[in-house]
């Protein structure tokens, strides 16, 4: 039966456990590992477009990052999800609800749920890999891996972990991804859950997970709780598979079986087997999500090097060259089980100088593994698991994996085997069985064994994995070591059940007696009438005879030959001179080497043979004649004649055949010939050794010039990847920065502001169609200097100094100037200044102000002609502001007053300086004060009578005031008139 261990590491210490358990950190949330490299950030932005925010979920993104330029990804991600980003930092805690993007120069791997940094690896780095491999490790089932567009076959190790760790896989189709080779790498191994475009991931996740949670706390029951229910499921594949797990511990095949139920969305035993029996594709599925195979080249290397230096010594010791050495890898998988045993083989072999035939049988019930296996093609991310020396002695470079080199593969026989159904394989030196037995209920387990007993050699090694025991067959086997599960066998081959082997032999018959190939259709029996016919005419009408080919094969008989020719023993072998009597042997070859040397015929008379108990003699004459014109492949008859009147022949060699002299003569043939061919080979043998040393030669040099072209290769393509994903973001960065100059260009052009760039060196660098209008500007005097560009000021010649000023001292300048055709504008010049505060020139603009400029001019006119009017007038008038301070007063409020205008602007109204009294002489209350009572009442004051009391005396002045409005009609002031009384 197979390794392909029908669960992982994480069921092997949680077999009796309740499917749909937490993370190992006891989190409540899934955490999704999505690796992207080139074309990624596309499939990014799909996903999480379509993905709402939610508390069920942490995302770390890991991409392939330049270490030379700095990521965008943060910014350009944060338009397409309301989850918050954070870039990675060392020891920072993974929250639902959040998105964790990868530094560059640091590999992220997540422990108890906190992310840390971890050093790069040299040569072929894969964060992807190591990322999704620490996330199953430390999530168990709630851990989610999703491998999106990119190059090479990063994470195709870290999604197999995470199904080993019982999580969920999910990888973006060939056709939506822009660059195909991880999800193509990904989907190649045959676990993955989903194959689906980015945007659909979002949807299928939420249904998976809430599938998941449905399962793990409905009613507290397990969905599986009926054993008829289990047994129809297994008998369903058995059917489709003749594969029986009814002998597996239920508790691995309930956790399969309700992973495969939350998937597709179904909640009873009940749906499913009915959705079994209408989807076969799903029986299969199910058989494959039972064997994953918990696998990788040199899985435990301590355990391996223990293994080469206490094993190996012993199983080669005494042996001879060409002696075998038999080993058996039971539950291959995808076979690196079996190709680690015949490295490690193949170097003790090189280190010790030992020669022996090495023969690995690498067994298992998958045969999709099995095919995969028998190519020994690997993803790039074996890197992870291989030293680079063993890499580069072991295996070829193939496009973007690596292939086992011949060397290896030959030493390894991949086959079918069930463990607990089919013989075991006889007289083996090592067996290793590494992570099956857990699986396997305890009967089992002991037959499992019992083969092994059977197998294995007197003194014989078996290679257990770390979880397992020989149970009550502890007995039989000593420890070499014990951490490892490296044991010996004590006892002799043990017999197997009697019963159970006639049955698997009965069995094997049956499957090949199936399997037996067709040997062609039935000639007709008319034929076979003519052959009949045929064959009795040449009986009848000639001697007895045999037709045989240039290697002496005997191709057709013609009569009784049986006095001449008999099958020899043992293994078939149609040659003539090995079927014919002793005596005949030597005549035979002889004749047969001269008429195929001369294509002539030759005869032999008087050959003497003798009976099989050698006392009765008879003679026969031999003739050996060719047929047809020789050609590519001659013919030649073999006649066996009795002894009758001698016949005259004119075209061939007559000889009365002496025993003695022709075999003299055969022997001096046969060591002229060998003579001959010793000369040959020695000859051969030199120009091969010259020939040989020249080729090692060169091979070393290939060799070396491989491996660094390899390693150099591996290092562009990982800067390509990098470089293609700074490319994307950047194409993405460019694209939001011509909208961004589209948006600025448009804006300048509605604003009708003329607007003029200049750099450091005071060229032009930019412009706008309006600061053409009075600068003399066309497209081709961009770059050229701003004092050989003409302009229209009429009153502004130091513009070039304000902006060799402004560049200096980095402050901005406002003039007003008019142009030669009446304009006026607004002249800003301010300094460029970039993000970082750095002036790399100036910007000029120009606003037409020519109307706000007449309209100035205009109000000037009013306020010119208004303070004429006021100061002509008769009367005593003085502007009071809403606070009650003055601000106008004219002449004669001066001559009245007694104050200087200078003095009285400013002054409140309230204020004392104006001695404002009754007719009495009595100070008046501020509510009295007139500008108080307009402000109060907002209406006119028609005549009220007031003291002023300039320089001592007294006036007594008749006051009339009117307030002064605001364009909303608020209170904005007052204007007071003064006219003098006569004092009564």
């Amino acid at each position: 039966m197979g390794s392909n261990d029908p669960g992982s590491s994480e069921d092997i210490q949680q077999d009796g456990q309740q499917a749909g358990k937490e993370s190992k950190t006891g989190s409540s949330f899934y955490i999704v590992g999505i690796g992207a490299s080139a074309g990624g950030l596309e499939a990014l932005e799909s996903f999480f477009d379509n993905m709402p925010l939610s508390t069920d979920y942490a995302f770390v993104v890991v991409q392939h990052l330049s270490p030379d330029y700095k990521s965008l990804m943060p910014e350009l991600l944060h338009r397409h999800t309301e989850f918050k980003i954070l870039q990675a930092e060392d020891g920072m805690q993974v929250k639902p609800g959040h998105i964790y993007l990868n530094m560059p120069k640091k590999n992220l791997i997540i422990f108890n749920g906190t992310l840390f940094f971890a050093p790069q690896e040299e040569g072929l780095n894969l964060p992807i890999d190591i990322f999704l491999r620490s996330l199953a490790e430390d999530q168990g089932e709630k851990a989610v891996g999703v491998i999106l567009s990119g190059t090479g076959t990063d994470g195709t190790r870290g999604i197999r972990a995470i199904k080993e760790a019982g999580g969920m896989v999910m990888v973006q189709d060939e056709e939506s991804a822009q660059f195909d080779g991880m999800p193509r790498s990904a989907v190649g191994t045959g676990i993955v859950d989903y194959v689906l475009s980015p945007e659909r991931m979002p949807l299928e996740l939420q249904n998976y997970t809430h599938g998941r949670y449905t399962l793990a706390f409905r009613d507290k029951q397990q969905v599986l709780d009926s054993d008829d229910a289990v047994a129809k499921i297994l008998g369903m594949i058995r059917t489709t598979t003749s594969i029986d797990f009814s002998f597996y511990k239920p508790n691995t095949i309930l956790r399969r079986i309700e992973r495969r139920m939350g998937i597709n969305q179904i909640e009873t035993a009940e749906e499913y087997i009915r959705f079994l029996e209408e989807s076969p594709n799903e029986v299969q599925t199910l058989f494959r999500e039972i064997l994953i195979g918990v696998t990788k080249f040199f899985r435990e290397p301590d355990a391996f090097e223990v293994l080469k230096q206490k094993i190996l010594p012993v199983i080669f010791q005494d042996r001879k060259r060409g002696d075998p050495v038999r080993v058996w890898a039971a539950g291959c998988s995808t076979g690196e089980e079996a190709y680690s045993l015949a490295i490690i083989l193949e170097e003790y072999c090189e280190e010790n100088g030992v020669h022996c035939d090495i023969k690995i049988f690498a067994t298992d019930i998958d045969k999709n593994a099995l095919d995969f296996a028998s190519y020994g093609i690997y993803p790039e991310s074996i890197v992870a698991d291989i030293s680079m020396e063993r890499l580069a002695r072991y295996f070829h470079k193939k496009g973007e994996s690596y292939q086992v080199k011949p060397q290896i593969r030959e030493k390894v026989i991949f086959a079918f085997h069930n463990i607990l159904k089919d013989p075991p394989f006889a007289r083996t030196d090592l067996i290793s069985c590494r992570n099956l037995l857990i699986y396997l209920q305890t009967p089992m387990q002991k037959r499992v064994l019992s083969n092994f007993k059977f197998s294995l050699k007197s003194h014989g090694f078996l290679f257990l994995g770390s979880s397992e025991t020989v149970g009550d067959a502890s007995s039989a086997f000593s420890s070499v070591d014990v951490k490892w599960r490296l044991l010996q066998y004590q006892g002799s081959r043990e017999r197997l059940d009697t019963v159970e082997t006639i049955a698997t032999a009965s069995d094997a018959l049956r499957r090949m007696e199936l399997q037996r190939p067709s040997l062609g259709m039935p000639e007709p029996r008319a034929s076979k009438l003519g052959e009949s016919v045929l064959e009795d005419v040449i009986s009848a009408c000639m001697p007895p005879a045999a037709l045989v080919d240039e290697e002496r094969s005997v191709l057709h008989i013609f009569g009784d030959v049986s006095h001449v020719l008999h099958l020899p023993r043992g293994r078939m072998n149609t040659d003539i001179t090995q079927m014919a009597v002793k005596d005949l042997s030597i005549p035979l070859a002889t004749g047969l080497q001269r008429a195929m040397k001369n294509f002539a015929k030759v005869e032999y008379r008087n050959v003497v043979i003798r009976d099989k108990d050698g006392k009765e003699e008879s003679s026969l004459d031999l003739s050996i004649r060719p047929v047809g014109e020789g050609g590519e492949h001659p013919r030649f008859i073999v006649i066996f004649r009795t002894r009758g009147p001698e016949e005259a022949v004119d075209d061939g060699e007559v000889v009365d055949y002496n025993v003695q002299e022709h075999v003299q003569k055969r022997i001096e043939d046969l060591e002229q010939e060998l003579q001959t061919t010793k000369e040959n080979l020695q000859a051969t043998v030199e120009e091969v050794e010259t020939s040989n040393e020249e080729l090692q030669a060169t091979n070393e040099e290939l060799l070396a010039a491989n491996e660094e072209l390899q390693s150099t290769n591996e290092e562009l393509q990982s800067v390509n990847e990098e470089l293609l994903t700074v490319n994307a973001e950047y194409q993405k960065k460019i694209g939001e920065l011509t909208e961004l100059n589209d948006d600025m260009d448009n804006l300048m052009a509605s604003t009708d502001i003329g607007t003029l760039f200049i750099d450091v060196d005071l060229c032009v660098r930019k412009f706008t169609q309006p600061s053409a209008k009075v600068f003399h500007l066309i497209k081709s005097d961009l770059g050229r200097p701003i004092a050989h560009i003409s302009n229209e000021f009429a009153n502004y010649d130091s513009f070039q100094k304000d902006v060799e000023e402004v560049l200096r001292r980095s402050k901005a300048k406002e003039v007003e100037a008019t142009v030669r055709d009446g304009l006026w504008y607004l002249v800003r010049i301010l300094p460029y200044r970039t993000g970082g505060k750095v002036v790399t020139g100036v910007v000029v603009t120009l606003i037409d102000i020519t109307e706000q400029h007449e309209a100035k001019g205009q109000i000037i006119n009013h306020n010119e002609e208004l303070t004429k009017l006021l100061e002509t007038s008769p009367a005593a008038t003085i502007m009071v502001t809403a606070e009650g301070d003055i601000r106008f007063v004219n002449s004669e409020a001066e001559q009245m007053i007694g104050l200087e205008r200078s003095e009285l602007t400013g002054m409140s109204f309230f204020d004392a300086g104006l001695r404002m009294t009754d007719v009495e002489g009595k100070p008046l209350p501020d509510e009295e004060n007139p500008f108080a009572i307009i402000r109060k009442n907002g209406q006119p004051l028609l005549q009220d009578t007031v003291a002023l009391h300039p320089d001592g005396s007294i006036v007594v002045v008749d006051v009339s005031g009117k307030p002064i409005l605001g364009p909303k009609g608020e209170f904005d002031g007052a204007v007071f008139k003064f006219e003098r009384l006569a004092h009564k």
